[in-house]
């Protein structure tokens, strides 16, 4: 997720909020994952936001911004503008409770991440909030875990299940 949120910055425009400065890809340059403001060549430090397009889907993001390196809540919104997912950074890298939503608002998916990795807990949910799976994760990895059917009725996951969440898990790390 972190190089997906690098690349989107290098091709959107961007405003950053405590400093009203507009930012365009011609105007912003990256060296070792830093972001930087061309004209005065400082790291940018405040919240950058654009309009992403993705798919014929367009997306706001915030992103927050100390010395050029992502740190705090970076926020997607679908659409509609309702919140799509919360993805907390701390040095660039995801560490805390990441959330994704459904585009109603509703909880789709949380997962607890420490230097970058899925740690812990990581559970998702049916669009009508009820929980749909759960796993352990240790190292970046689902090594353990149970699926859920709209009645609550519990199965535990096999190794093609967490093969297949695993692929979801790399694709934000």
């Amino acid at each position: 997720m972190k190089k997906i949120i690098l690349l989107l910055i290098g091709c959107l425009f961007f405003a950053v909020s405590a400093q009203a400065v507009i930012y365009t890809s011609d105007n912003t340059y990256q060296v070792d994952e830093i972001l930087y403001d061309k004209k005065t060549n400082m790291p940018i430090t405040g919240e950058v936001r654009g309009i992403v397009n993705l798919n014929d889907n367009s997306m706001t993001v915030e992103l927050p911004y100390k010395d050029g390196v992502l740190e705090g809540l970076a926020k997607t919104y679908y659409e509609n503008g309702n919140l799509k997912a919360e993805l907390p950074y701390k040095d660039g890298v995801l560490e805390g409770l990441a959330k994704t939503y459904y585009e109603n608002g509703n909880l789709a998916g949380e997962e607890s991440y420490k230097n970058g990795k899925c740690e812990e807990l990581a559970k998702t949910y049916y669009e009508n909030g009820s929980l749909q799976a759960e796993a352990n994760c240790s190292q970046g990895k689902a090594v353990s875990g149970y699926l859920y059917d709209w009645e609550g009725n519990r199965t535990k996951m096999t190794n093609a299940h967490l093969h297949n969440l695993n692929k979801e898990i790399n694709s934000f790390q």
